[in-house]
């Protein structure tokens, strides 16, 4: 939360002219708001539907493939059963990508139903 309002308030300190002649850190700003709300399911798409310049590129990919591992944890807490076409839809990936993805967890998919069967992520216990 702290972060959150550090944030915004750096933004409200920059000078209106900066933010209007650089449309990278605008752009920035917008997927960092995505964060901050945590509308989760929309940072892929917004990250992949811009064009971004070499020196950002690196870091947007990364954050891109963070937050689809997170959508995936989330996906595997909160489901025990999902259709394929949903989780396509969450991680903003092709159909191929993403049963490549999830095979790589060990989820089991139903080529016949279409449905996925996650397998939960075993927390680490903590130590004493």
């Amino acid at each position: 939360m702290i972060f959150r309002l550090e944030a915004r308030l750096l933004w409200k300190r920059i000078p209106a002219e900066i933010k209007t002649n650089n449309p990278e850190l605008q752009k920035v700003w917008n997927i960092g708001k995505k964060l901050f709300t945590r509308e989760i399911f929309s940072i892929q798409s917004s990250i992949d539907s811009e064009e971004w310049p070499e020196y950002l590129s690196e870091m947007m990919l990364y954050l891109r493939d963070k937050t689809v591992e997170r959508v995936i944890n989330l996906i595997s807490t909160v489901y025990t059963c999902i259709h394929i076409n949903n989780i396509v839809s969450a991680l903003h990936l092709d159909k191929e990508a993403t049963i490549e993805k999830i095979g790589q967890r060990g989820w089991r998919y139903d080529t016949v139903s279409g449905f996925v069967y996650p397998v939960k992520i075993e927390k680490e216990k903590k130590k004493k």
